[in-house]
């Protein structure tokens, strides 16, 4: 009889699985947040698409930060150490360029580039990048972080509008959004 109850109990557990016996998260342990239809697989990431800024001449980036980056900066309202940002450059219907910058800490970041076709992640400290965003020192040295707040609060892309030329920031308040 012992025997039959224990190949009983066997034979449940393995019907139910171990999900019968794994502890539940109480209700303050933070929720994952669903960001799918924001995220996108490129260049071997998981990434959260944001923000586009549209600019003159028919040009505009999407800028993109990791999913895992991204439920933490809904979290905290930050954007984490190690964020992974991505943003694309596009002109007259075409992807010309992708551009990195990973997080090192507060206010600085380390920056890379590479085509398309061909993900290459390294990153240095470029002053060249660096020194322009200085010009987003209220907002961690990142223009569209605003828009990223935006984003992940409404579960869509934010859009903005400006016209600056190509490389040129737009104005503080553009990234601000509506």
């Amino acid at each position: 009889m012992k025997k039959n109850i224990a190949i009983l109990l066997l034979i449940a557990l393995a019907i139910l699985g171990s999900t019968a016996f794994t502890h539940k998260p109480s209700s303050t342990a933070p929720s994952i947040t669903d960001f799918s239809s924001m995220t996108l697989s490129l260049y071997g990431k998981r990434l959260v698409y944001f923000a586009r800024v549209n600019k003159a001449d028919d040009y505009h980036r999407r800028v993109y930060i990791d999913s895992a980056a991204a439920q933490l900066a809904l979290q905290t309202g930050k954007i984490p150490v190690n964020a992974l940002l991505v943003q694309e450059t596009w002109e007259n219907g075409v992807k010309t360029d992708v551009f990195i910058r990973i997080k090192k800490k507060d206010g600085q970041y380390t920056s890379g580039s590479f085509s398309p076709g061909r993900p290459d992640f390294s990153t240095s400290n470029d002053g060249g990048c660096n020194g322009c965003h200085m010009g987003a020192a209220s907002t961690d040295v990142t223009f569209t972080a605003p828009l990223l707040t935006k984003a992940l609060q409404r579960k869509a892309t934010q859009t903005v509008s400006c016209n600056a030329e190509s490389f040129h920031p737009c104005s503080a308040t553009v990234y601000g959004g509506n």
